[in-house]
């Protein structure tokens, strides 16, 4: 589990820009749902509550249910039966590999 503050946050995830998908457009589409889910409440959230495409959300929920790949992402965000679950709001995070998406982009 990330390590917690004295304020009892939780620390800010590392995200692997390429665990995000294998090409380009599923990386840049996890990254843009991602993106809306970061200011999410706690609580369980659809596509059509998010806002987010349905190639969006389909990239979003393949990412976190590789376990190995979404790593500390999953102490914030779960894919349940019915949507994507935020157990944590997430007010930062850490990005490695933006090299690679600046070439997608």
């Amino acid at each position: 589990m990330p390590s917690s503050s004295q304020k009892g946050s939780l620390s800010p995830p590392t995200l692997y820009y390429e665990d995000f998908g294998s090409r380009p457009e599923m990386r840049l589409n996890t990254l843009r749902a991602l993106s809306v889910l970061m200011g999410c409440s706690p609580g369980l959230h659809s596509a059509h509550s998010l806002g987010v495409s349905e190639g969006e959300w389909r990239a979003l929920r393949s990412w976190l249910l590789n376990r190995d790949g979404a790593g500390d992402a999953l102490w914030f965000w779960r894919a349940d039966t019915h949507g994507v679950r935020v157990l944590h709001i997430c007010t930062s995070h850490v990005l490695v590999g933006t090299n690679q998406m600046l070439r997608d982009l």
